[in-house]
């Protein structure tokens, strides 16, 4: 005595369809998700950026290669050197208050002030203690050897 079950083909058929139609709709969806996912990921992608960066992002100016000469700099930067100066030329960056000054060498002069050299200054300067910026952008002492950043044509 044989128990038979009998099975309505045509829901099985509709059943069929059913699950085909999910897993074709899945593949799909994985598919554009492989596509998009990389993607998404690399233009929201953190960027990593090291602390003692050389490049100075507000002007144009990458201090481990300062130019030779204030003639090398970018029309964006405006003269504002004093007209007793001799051997200073100062310059502001256009529309702010970032200043720089180079400094002609002068032969026979103590230390640092025998070549030419840059002072990058500290605008949140409070005093003489941390005047000037260096070549990575932190505060130093007005007449340290870090305060003068010495072109690479030096």
């Amino acid at each position: 005595m044989h128990n038979t079950t009998t099975i309505n083909i045509s829901n099985n058929k509709q059943a069929t369809n059913t699950v085909k139609k999910v897993l074709k709709l899945l593949f799909y969806i994985a598919i554009v998700l492989s596509i998009v996912i990389p993607i998404y990921y690399a233009i929201n992608k953190p960027v990593d950026i090291p602390i003692d960066i050389p490049i100075d992002f507000a002007t144009d100016i990458d201090w481990t290669k300062p130019p030779c000469n204030p003639d090398e700099l970018s029309d964006d930067w405006n003269e504002t050197t004093h007209p007793k100066m001799k051997n200073r030329r100062e310059f502001v960056y256009k529309d702010t208050n970032i200043k720089i000054a180079f400094d002609k060498g002068i032969p026979g002069i103590y230390k640092h002030h025998t070549v030419d050299h840059w002072h990058r200054y500290n605008s949140n300067s409070a005093n003489r203690h941390d005047r000037y910026l260096d070549k990575n952008g932190n505060p130093v002492r007005k007449g340290s050897e870090k305060s003068h950043i010495k072109p690479k044509c030096n």
